[in-house]
C-alpha cells in the first residue's frame, strides 16, 4: 500500500483524535469540578458585596472558614478524581459514537505475524485499506449530560440566578470585596490595616508622604535618597517587604503590629508580601538627583570691581537646589618665577530654587594675594546636596590688584611686594624703611595702631628673618596699608566674612557640637555688630568732609534695622543648633546677599533720590539768587517810576472815582475846581513812564521759571512727586513775568517776594529730607523705630524686612523637640491597629493638620 495514499486519511484521524480529547477533558472536568466551581461562584456572588460592613468582621472570617473548608472537601472528594483522557479512551469513544463495533481504529496499530508471506500480506493491505476508508465516516463524540443525576434539586440554576443579580447590582469595587471575603487578613486591597510614610531627603524641601490604609490611584513620584517607614497588622505570618531585588522581613513592634524604615533602592514598586501572597502593592516612579549645572551668562565676563574685587555673573540651575559655590585660584602654570603663596580655595552657601535658572553674582576680593598682578586660573564649581558638582572651564585672567592713594599705604605694599619677591635679600631693607617712618606718625593721622604695627614688623624682620616670620608678616603689611587707606572698614568686612566662612564650614560638618555652632554664631555676631559700626563711623567722616556717600539698594534702607538683624540672627542661631541645618544654610546665603550688596570699600555714588535732592538744593539756591537779584533790578525800576510820578492826588485819579470818594461838602469844593462831571465812558489810563521797558526782564523771568519747571520734572521722576512750594513757585513766577511783559515792575515785585519765599521752603524741605536719608545711611537703621504715614511706631511683623519672614517668634529648641515628640506620638498611635475605629480616625483628622 502506498504511504501516500494513507497519509491524508491518518492526518484525518488525527484531528477528530485531539477533538475527541478536548470533549472527553471537559467531560471530565464538569463531572469532578462541577461541585467546586458552584460553590465558589456562590460564595463570589455574596462577596460581591461588602459583607463585613453588614455581618461584621468575625462574621465574615467565619464564612471564609467555610469556603475553604468546604473547597478543600470538594477536591478531595472530586477534584482528585480528576485523569486526563487516555489515547484508548479517545479511539473506543470515536467508534461508540460511529457505530463501528469491530474497532478499526485498532487495525491501524496491528502488525503481521508473517510479512513474508504474499497472500497473507495482500490480505492485510485490503483490510488496512477498507479501515482508511471509514476514517471519514467517524463522528466527534457528543457531551454526556450527568448533572441531572448529580444535582437533583437544580442548586446550580439557583447558583447562576444569584451570580446573575450579583453582577448586574455589583458595585465598583466588586473585585476588591471578592479578594477581601477570600482572604479577610492576606488582602491585596486599598483598604488595608497599613501605615506608610516615605520622607524624602531633607534638601529637597518635600514634604513627608503619607498613606492611611490606602494606595494612590497613580504612582506617586520618590525623590533619590527617600526612606520608606511601614507599619501593618499580621496575626500569623511574618510579612515581608519587596523592592525590586531587596527583600526584608518587618520586625514585630506590639501585638499584631510590624514595622520597618529602610531607604528606597531604584524600583517601580513597594511591595508587601505574606509568603508568596500579596498583602500590599504601591507603585512608584523613582525620580533620580540630576547634577547641577552652572554657566556664564550671555555676552557677559566676569567683572573687576573698585578696589580688586572680583565678581561672576553665572547662572546655576538645579532639581533641588544648589548648596555650595566652591572658588579655587591657581597660579597659571606659564609662571615659572613666582613668589610666596599658595592657591586659594573659598566655599560660599548658596541656594537656589529648584528646577529654576538661579543668577548668581558671587564677590571675590582676592586682591591681598601676593599673586596679585599675575596670570591666574579661577574654577568655580557648583555643589548641590547630594555632593554632585558641576564645574565651568578655569578663567585664565591676571589677577587684579588694589592701588591705593594714600602715600604710605603705598610705600607698605611696595615693601610687601618686594618680601613675596625677595624675601631673604629684602627682609633688613624693609625693616629700615619702616623704621624711617615711625618718626612721622602725623603721616598716617597719628594712629598709634599703625605705628606699633610697624614698629612691630620691623623689629620682628631683624631678629627673625625665616620664611614663616616674612610670610607673617606680608600678611600684616597688607592689614596695616588696609587700615591707613580706609580705616578699619576693610578689617571689618573680612572679619566678618572669616566668621561667616567659619559658622558655614561648622554646619557642614555632621560632627560638629552645638557648643561649636554657638561660638561660631558669637563670633558672627561680633563681627557684624563691629562692621556696621565701622561703616557709621565712614558715614559720619564722609558726611562732615561733603565726601559721595555709598551706594545701597532702596528697600535695605527702608527697612534693615537693628530688631530686624536681631531677630535674623536669632532665627539663625535656632536653626543652626536644631536638627536640620539646611535651613540655617539657606539663612547664611541671605546674608551673605545682603553683604555683597555693600561696597566694602564704601567707593560708590550715593543712591540716585539723594543724588537728585543734594543738586536740586544747589540748583534751588541759584535759582533764588537769581530771582533776588532780579527783584533789585525790578525794584530800582520801579522806584525811578514812583519818583516820575505827580504828586498831585487829582492828577492820578479818575474824576469820576474821586467824586465818588468824596462827600457832599467835598464835592461842592470840587465844583469850584472846575472839575469835569463824571462820564461812564471816562477811564484814565494807568501812568507809564515813557523811558521804562522791562522785556529784558521778562524774558530774564522766563528762563527762572522754565529752570525751575525742569527741576520739578526731575523731581517727579526721581522722587515721584513734585513739592507744593515748586508749584505755588512756578505761578508766582509766571504772574511775575506777565506783568514784566507789561511795563509794570511795581506789581511785578510782590510776585517776585512770593517766588522768593515759596523757593526758599522748597529748598529747606529737599534739606530736611536730604539728612533725614543721610541719617538712616549713617546708622543703618539703628536708631529709633521707624513709623507709619500716620506717625505711629511700626511693630514688629508690619512693614517691609530685607530679612522676609523674621519677624515671628522664634521657638527654642525645647519647643521644637516638643513639637516633635507630639508629631511621633501621633504617627505611632494612628498606626496602632488594635485601638478602636473612632480613635484611628480621630489620630487621622490631626495628622491631616501636619
Amino acid at each position: 500500500m502506498d504511504d501516500l495514499s494513507q497519509k491524508k486519511p491518518m492526518k484525518q484521524l488525527a484531528r477528530k483524535q485531539r477533538a475527541a480529547w478536548l470533549i472527553l477533558l471537559l467531560e471530565n472536568i464538569s463531572r469532578y469540578g462541577w461541585r467546586i466551581f458552584l460553590w465558589t461562584l456562590f460564595f463570589a456572588s455574596l462577596w460581591t458585596f461588602p459583607l463585613a460592613i453588614f455581618i461584621g468582621k468575625l462574621s465574615s472570617t467565619v464564612l471564609a472558614a467555610i469556603f475553604w473548608l468546604g473547597a478543600l472537601y470538594l477536591i478531595y472528594k472530586d477534584v482528585r478524581h480528576l485523569r486526563l483522557p487516555t489515547a484508548r479512551q479517545i479511539d473506543k469513544r470515536l467508534e461508540q459514537s460511529s457505530k463501528l463495533s469491530y474497532r478499526p481504529i485498532e487495525a491501524f496499530k496491528d502488525r503481521l505475524a508473517n510479512p513474508e508471506h504474499v497472500q497473507t500480506r495482500a490480505l492485510w493491505e485490503k483490510h488496512k485499506q477498507n479501515n482508511l476508508n471509514l476514517i471519514k465516516q467517524l463522528k466527534l463524540p457528543a457531551p454526556k449530560a450527568f448533572l441531572a443525576e448529580t444535582d437533583q434539586y437544580a442548586l446550580r440554576i439557583a447558583v447562576f440566578l444569584l451570580f446573575i443579580l450579583a453582577v448586574v447590582a455589583a458595585p465598583s469595587n466588586w473585585s476588591q470585596n471578592i479578594k477581601k471575603g477570600m482572604f479577610p487578613y492576606i488582602s491585596a486591597d486599598t483598604s488595608i490595616p497599613l501605615t506608610l510614610w516615605i520622607t524624602p531627603p531633607e534638601y529637597t524641601g518635600l514634604e513627608i508622604i503619607t498613606l492611611l490604609n490606602k494606595k494612590p490611584d497613580e504612582p506617586i513620584t520618590v525623590p533619590q535618597g527617600s526612606t520608606v517607614k511601614i507599619r501593618i497588622d499580621s496575626r500569623f505570618i511574618t510579612p515581608t517587604l519587596h523592592m525590586g531585588d531587596t527583600k526584608i522581613a518587618l520586625t514585630k513592634a506590639g501585638d499584631h503590629n510590624w514595622q520597618i524604615e529602610t531607604e528606597i533602592p531604584q524600583t517601580d514598586s513597594i511591595k508587601i508580601k505574606h509568603g508568596f501572597l500579596p498583602r500590599y502593592n504601591l507603585p512608584i516612579h523613582y525620580k533620580h538627583d540630576e547634577p547641577p549645572t552652572l554657566t556664564l551668562e550671555q555676552d557677559k565676563k566676569p567683572t573687576i570691581l573698585p578696589k580688586g574685587a572680583l565678581q561672576f555673573p553665572l547662572i546655576a540651575r538645579d532639581d533641588y537646589g544648589i548648596s555650595n559655590l566652591q572658588m579655587t585660584m591657581t597660579l597659571d602654570p606659564m609662571v615659572t618665577d613666582k613668589p610666596l603663596g599658595g592657591a586659594v580655595t573659598e566655599d560660599r552657601p548658596f541656594t537656589s530654587i529648584a528646577e529654576t535658572d538661579t543668577t548668581l553674582l558671587p564677590y571675590y576680593d582676592l586682591s591681598w594675594h601676593p599673586w596679585a598682578g599675575l596670570p591666574v586660573n579661577i574654577t568655580l564649581t557648583a555643589t548641590d546636596d547630594l555632593g554632585q558638582t558641576s564645574s565651568l572651564p578655569p578663567f585664565s585672567m591676571t589677577l587684579p590688584e588694589r592701588v591705593f592713594e594714600h602715600p604710605i599705604a603705598k610705600l607698605l605694599i611696595e615693601m610687601r611686594r618686594r618680601l613675596s619677591w625677595t624675601p631673604n635679600e629684602s627682609a633688613r631693607d624693609v625693616a629700615d624703611a619702616l623704621e624711617e617712618l615711625l618718626p612721622y606718625p602725623s603721616h598716617y593721622q597719628d594712629d598709634i595702631v599703625v605705628f606699633l604695627s610697624m614698629r612691630t614688623m620691623a623689629s620682628r624682620l631683624r631678629r627673625d628673618p625665616t620664611l614663616p616670620n616674612i610670610t607673617g608678616i606680608i600678611s600684616q603689611l597688607w592689614d596695616t596699608a588696609l587700615r591707613i587707606e580706609d580705616g578699619n572698614l576693610s578689617l571689618a568686612a573680612r572679619n566678618l566674612r572669616d566668621a561667616q566662612q567659619n559658622l558655614q564650614t561648622l554646619l557642614n560638618d555632621k560632627n560638629a557640637t552645638d557648643e561649636q555652632i554657638a561660638e561660631a554664631m558669637a563670633d558672627l555676631r561680633q563681627a557684624m555688630s563691629e562692621y556696621f559700626q565701622e561703616i557709621a563711623r565712614e558715614l559720619q567722616k564722609r558726611m562732615a568732609n561733603g565726601e559721595p556717600m555709598p551706594m545701597m539698594p532702596a528697600d535695605m534702607l527702608k527697612s534693615l534695622n537693628a530688631d530686624d538683624l536681631a531677630a535674623f540672627l536669632d532665627q539663625l542661631q535656632s536653626e543652626s543648633l536644631s536638627g536640620d541645618r539646611s535651613k540655617a544654610m539657606d539663612m547664611l546665603s541671605r546674608l551673605e546677599e545682603m553683604m555683597n550688596t555693600i561696597d566694602p570699600a564704601m567707593n560708590a555714588q550715593m543712591p540716585p533720590g539723594m543724588q537728585f535732592m543734594q543738586e536740586g538744593i544747589n540748583e534751588l539756591q541759584e535759582l533764588i539768587d537769581k530771582q533776588k537779584a532780579l527783584l533789585k533790578q525790578t525794584e530800582r525800576q520801579a522806584a525811578t517810576i514812583e519818583q516820575a510820578q505827580p504828586q498831585n492826588y487829582g492828577d492820578i485819579i479818575a474824576p469820576d472815582e474821586l467824586r465818588n470818594q468824596s462827600t457832599p461838602k467835598e464835592l461842592d469844593a470840587l465844583d469850584d475846581l472846575g472839575l469835569p462831571q463824571p462820564q461812564s465812558t471816562f477811564k484814565t489810563p494807568a501812568f507809564k513812564h515813557p523811558e521804562i521797558n522791562t522785556q529784558g526782564h521778562k524774558v530774564e523771568q522766563d528762563a527762572l521759571r522754565f529752570v525751575l519747571g525742569q527741576l520739578m520734572l526731575e523731581a517727579d521722576k526721581q522722587i515721584h512727586e513734585i513739592p507744593e512750594s515748586m508749584q505755588n513757585a512756578e505761578i508766582e513766577m509766571r504772574l511775575s513775568a506777565d506783568h514784566l511783559g507789561e511795563n509794570n515792575p511795581d506789581q511785578s515785585i510782590p510776585n517776585q517776594n512770593a517766588a522768593i519765599k515759596y523757593l526758599e521752603e522748597a529748598q529747606e524741605q529737599m534739606t530736611q529730607q536730604l539728612m533725614a536719608m543721610m541719617q538712616q545711611m549713617q546708622t543703618l537703621g539703628f536708631g529709633p523705630g521707624q513709623t507709619d504715614p500716620f506717625g505711629r511706631p511700626i511693630q514688629q511683623g508690619n512693614g517691609p524686612s530685607w530679612f522676609q519672614g523674621d519677624k515671628v517668634k522664634v521657638p527654642d529648641e525645647a519647643e521644637r523637640k516638643r513639637a516633635q515628640d507630639i508629631l511621633k506620638e501621633l504617627r505611632d498611635r494612628s498606626s496602632d491597629r488594635s485601638r478602636p475605629a473612632y480613635e484611628l480616625d480621630y489620630y487621622n483628622r490631626l495628622m491631616n493638620q501636619f
